[in-house]
């Protein structure tokens, strides 16, 4: 019981921070407010799946506050019952953005390493020609990763703990090209 009680105090804290950061409009919040209401002080005669009901929707509206905040917007218009609709738009959204990222930082590796070879100021030594074909190789490979968006890679790659080390890794990368 006590772990649940720790559970609804952090939701009722997560709730609010999303809500202090983000804004959205003041029907939201109401219907939120009620929904955490619900599930922080239930009646007597709730059932399981009316809590379970209020929790999902809780839980879609801070979702659906969080994308907006960010500005990502569903192509067109779903339906408000409609959740995995409006979760496959949102996907469809990160896949097209995931797409272009990596192109365009691919192709800004790949013109800066030929345009670096292309300078060829006298005196070059092979360690310099090394660096510059490294870096044309992974221009290449970072433009190739948009192909990840045909299959459900990109997808993968979304929900798993390397999204954050590899986008690092690629703007290291363009970094150390431009050094």
């Amino acid at each position: 019981m006590a772990s649940l009680q720790v559970g609804l105090i952090t939701l009722n804290e997560t709730v609010h921070t999303i809500y202090e950061r983000f804004p959205t409009t003041e029907a939201v919040i109401n219907e939120v407010e009620e929904s955490l209401h619900e599930l922080l002080e239930p009646a007597t005669n709730a059932t399981q799946e009316e809590t379970l009901a209020s929790f999902q929707l809780l839980l879609r509206q801070m979702v659906k506050t969080v994308i907006e905040g960010y500005g990502w917007e569903p192509p067109k218009e779903i339906a408000e019952e409609d959740y995995s609709g409006y979760a496959d738009s949102i996907v469809s959204i990160f896949n097209l953005t995931f797409g272009y990222f990596c192109i365009c930082v691919g192709l800004v590796c790949l013109i800066i390493g030929i345009l670096t070879l292309l300078s060829h100021r006298y005196g070059h030594s092979r360690m310099r020609y090394i660096s510059i074909g490294a870096n044309i190789l992974v221009g290449l490979a970072i433009t190739l990763m948009s192909t990840m968006v045909l299959t459900d890679a990109a997808g993968n790659l979304g929900t798993t703990p390397w999204t954050l080390p590899a986008l690092a890794l690629i703007l290291l990368t363009c970094m150390s090209i431009l050094l």
